[in-house]
């Protein structure tokens, strides 16, 4: 049965180029998935502080915070079989340096940045996707 997940290229991603932007959307429609709708977004921090409230008060969180505002990204809403678990093992680990290579989290991971960040956000569920796509579209 076909479900849907959320996919965000991060701001880091999309001031990459759209080059870059063709090659993450690529690796998704050759897993036999679909890209049913594409939004461009600059999210505020009130919306990430809502996305990613699990993480509140974490180290990192207000890293995330600013990392996800500092410009726009995209969405994507991908549908396909098993769909969460097949954009999760093309994103790869979410530390870019515990990636596996071949996997766009370290394929197109940023050496310079020195730290964690990563390119690209995949929910981890359809059920968190559907909350997720509530709080960016909102």
């Amino acid at each position: 049965m076909a479900e849907r997940t959320i996919v965000i290229i991060k701001p880091d991603g999309v001031k990459r180029g759209e080059s870059v932007v063709r090659q993450i959307k690529q690796r998704y429609l050759e897993a036999g998935m679909r890209i049913i709708q594409e939004i461009d977004l600059q999210l505020d921090r009130h919306q990430i502080r809502e996305f990613y409230k699990e993480h509140e008060g974490r180290s990192f969180f207000e890293d995330l915070v600013s990392a996800m505002t500092i410009g726009p990204c995209l969405v994507l809403v991908i549908e396909g079989e098993e769909a969460v678990e097949k954009v999760r093992a093309i994103n790869g680990a979410t530390d870019p340096a515990k990636a596996a290579p071949r996997t766009i989290r370290y394929d197109f991971r940023d050496a310079e940045s020195g730290g964690p960040r990563n390119i690209v956000h995949g929910s981890d569920s359809s059920i968190v996707a559907s909350r997720e796509f509530l709080i960016l579209v909102e």
